[in-house]
């Protein structure tokens, strides 16, 4: 056992706990849920890029480049970008709501508690098997980098994830994720630093075996076309972000957090793209791919090593306690609370507190479960998480946003569709060996975008004025507004 690389461990776990316990101070519900709408820039920056950035980024996208050269573009990037343009967009319009949640937008869109439920149960399983996800690569990381046993390793970190999301809330998340994204951040710019120095400006040089975008996952220029799909709904439709928008002091923080927290992901995603290309060069071939990083951090040790190793388990938490946070609150105000109208805030704050903590031991049994198996999901469920979103949220989640046509069976048809759309393709090939043409997200994401545009010109929408004054009728934004 690494006993300097547990100590600084340690020490930044003592930190997390910290912020958690200050956070236990604010005790309203809308502090938990929403962080009484009143995050300045720097925070919520801080936040969107530190939840940006997971360990799917400085594991497995400096793994995958160190492979495959620059088909990382053509694989997440460039639909990325097209992700942080929609987001931009929505922006003002989505704090202008006052919401508490993403799925509540559909019942204040086209009154319909039961497409905001619908839309809620999706989310909620797709974040546990997210949380399940990351638990388990961030234990793999602690298990070769500290020495510490797997099993330990992801106890430890479900253990204080859940501990500080559940006591502090929205505002335990947002000010762990500031200090986690400054963390990733200098990680990731340290490698980048170190291996200029070690290769000069060889670190700058693409070898042209490194230049094809048809390698990897990407094999022809439909493959580029469904993973623009991919990586594009992934973003524009992802609960994390979106969510940020509520919290957000105004709208102009709102758009300004997309903003200058999408020039951050790039300059690490540049610091990615010329690390990756540069450890061929430095390791060996058999460390090259997902352990790639967390390889060459031991290759130096020190102040490196240390910095990589807490950047990663940054980059690991600052994104589940987002993930986490969401399940525990979307479980309690989008379908529980339905159940009972009447329940007053302290009891909702209390229910979403007792929901987190479950859900959050669900996600470390599961998490062991897979460990102790064998399990092998991980490498799979990054694409079908983002396939779902893009599936089943993102064409009635922006329809109804933006469309004053769009009307409530157009919605439910085209997140019902994309969702099986999407999982019936998956399955035939997975388990019917049944290969349908084409890309599964062609399938989810095409039923999903025909079924609300044809559904939705074939219906009646129903007039409602307090929908079109609030949908589309600008004006201020109202100080509170509640999804009750």
């Amino acid at each position: 056992m690494n006993h300097g690389y547990l100590a600084v461990f340690i020490g930044y776990l003592v930190i997390v706990l910290g912020v958690g316990v200050w956070g236990f101070r604010r005790e309203t519900y809308n502090g938990y849920v929403v962080a009484e709408r009143n995050v300045n820039l720097p925070l919520s920056v801080g936040s969107f890029f530190a939840t940006y950035i997971s360990s799917a980024t400085v594991v497995g996208f400096v793994g995958y480049t160190t492979l495959n050269g620059a088909a990382i573009f053509p694989t997440y990037f460039w639909g990325f970008a097209l992700g942080w343009v929609t987001l931009t967009l929505a922006a003002a319009r989505m704090r202008g709501l006052g919401l508490r949640t993403v799925p509540s937008l559909f019942e204040a869109r086209h009154r319909s508690p039961g497409l905001r439920a619908f839309s809620a149960a999706v989310i909620v399983v797709a974040f546990v098997f997210s949380v399940m996800t990351q638990l388990v690569a961030g234990s793999i990381v602690l298990h070769v980098v500290v020495g510490i046993p797997q099993v330990a390793a992801l106890v430890l970190l479900a253990v204080v994830l859940t501990v500080y999301t559940v006591m502090g809330g929205l505002v335990a998340v947002i000010r762990t994720d500031f200090l986690q994204g400054a963390l990733i951040l200098l990680g990731v710019l340290s490698a980048f630093a170190v291996l200029l120095a070690n290769v000069g400006g060889d670190l700058f040089r693409i070898e042209a075996g490194q230049t094809d975008l048809f390698k990897g996952s990407i094999s022809s220029p439909t493959d580029i076309l469904a993973f623009l799909l991919i990586a594009w709904g992934g973003v524009a439709a992802q609960p994390y972000y979106l969510h940020r928008f509520f919290a957000a002091r105004d709208a102009f923080t709102a758009r300004q957090m997309i903003g200058v927290g999408a020039l951050l992901a790039t300059v690490v995603y540049l610091a990615i793209m010329f690390i990756g290309m540069a450890l061929p060069g430095v390791l060996p071939a058999d460390q090259l791919g997902d352990s790639a990083i967390v390889y060459f951090g031991l290759s130096q040790g020190g102040l490196l090593g240390s910095l990589l190793l807490v950047g990663i388990v940054c980059a690991v938490q600052s994104t589940v306690d987002s993930a986490l946070h969401l399940a525990g609150v979307y479980t309690t105000e989008d379908i529980l609370v339905r159940m009972r109208p009447g329940m007053t805030e302290q009891t909702r704050l209390v229910l979403a507190r007792t929901v987190t903590a479950v859900l959050g031991a669900l996600c470390m049994a599961g998490a062991i479960y897979f460990v102790v198996s064998g399990g092998e999901f991980i490498v799979t469920l990054l694409n079908i998480w983002l396939g779902t979103l893009s599936s089943a949220l993102l064409v009635p989640l922006y329809g109804s946003l933006l469309w004053r046509r769009a009307t409530l069976a157009g919605a439910v048809s085209s997140s019902v569709g994309g969702f099986l759309g999407y999982f019936v393709t998956l399955a035939m090939a997975e388990y019917g060996g049944v290969e349908a043409p084409g890309h599964p997200i062609f399938y989810g994401f095409g039923v999903s975008l025909v079924a609300m545009l044809a559904v939705s010109l074939l219906t009646r929408p129903v007039s409602d004025p307090e929908v079109d004054r609030r949908f589309f009728g600008g004006g201020a934004e109202p100080e509170e507004v509640t999804s009750r």
